[in-house]
């Protein structure tokens, strides 16, 4: 998905490779992985936004906050049941070197995900100080994250 989608992409409609032309968003699951992609390949990407995202997917897991049963968690993880640190992504902010992404992170206050909202940023605070890390959110009433509060955000 890294490496094929944004090559198709470029080929269909003409985009350019430069990192600072590059940002990839996802809604729900979808944010995870644009988070994911944007910390694993920070050269790739100028930044990155989440919409109502699991962002905390090792808490997550653990506190078994999604509707996985045992052994959809165990064919995903293995057998230890937990995330590694190739998919976490605090883990991912705290190895970055050289210029970071922006990272925008977008929840409904109603959303199962909001406890969510408060970890990130400060997880990745040391992050943010070594590397330029900048992170943008917003809660908004309701239950998605989309709004037109990513346009007013200084992330990007």
């Amino acid at each position: 998905m890294s490496e094929e989608l944004p090559a198709v992409c470029r080929r269909m409609f003409g985009l350019g490779a430069a990192r600072e032309q590059n940002y990839i968003f996802g809604l729900s699951m979808g944010g995870y992985g644009a988070m994911k992609c944007a910390l694993t390949y920070p050269d790739r990407y100028a930044g990155a936004a989440s919409f109502s995202g699991v962002c905390d997917l090792r808490r997550t897991v653990e506190r078994r906050s999604i509707s996985l049963h045992e052994s959809e968690i165990a064919a995903i993880f293995g057998e230890e049941k937990a995330v590694p640190p190739k998919d976490d992504l605090f883990v991912l902010a705290e190895r970055l070197s050289g210029e970071a992404p922006g990272l925008y992170l977008s929840c409904g206050e109603q959303d199962g995900l909001a406890w969510q909202m408060s970890a990130f940023p400060r997880i990745s605070r040391r992050s943010a100080l070594r590397t330029g890390l900048t992170i943008g959110r917003a809660r908004t009433p309701g239950t998605s994250g989309i709004n037109r509060s990513a346009r007013r955000s200084r992330t990007f």
